[in-house]
């Protein structure tokens, strides 16, 4: 619900002023990306909303980094 949440503002271009403290409470890019469900539709999910978060100008250097290394692109590759 809250990357969903995220997605929707970075369409509109809207950050609400509670979105900051939401993004630091609730959403967690860092986990390892599971092989168990499908690796590939996670690795989309997090680039989406890493550039939803770019969008938003709320991106910080570990939200890109869950995105922008070798194992995602790895990944995407396969």
């Amino acid at each position: 619900c809250i990357q969903s949440f995220i997605r929707t503002c970075a369409a509109v271009n809207y950050s609400p002023p509670a979105l900051s403290a939401l993004i630091a409470n609730h959403l967690n890019l860092e986990a390892p990306i599971s092989e168990e469900e499908n690796p590939l539709a996670e690795a989309k999910n997090r680039i989406d909303l890493a550039w939803s978060l770019a969008i938003l100008d709320q991106a910080d250097a570990n939200h890109l980094n869950t995105v922008l290394n070798q194992n995602v692109f790895q990944l995407i590759q396969s």
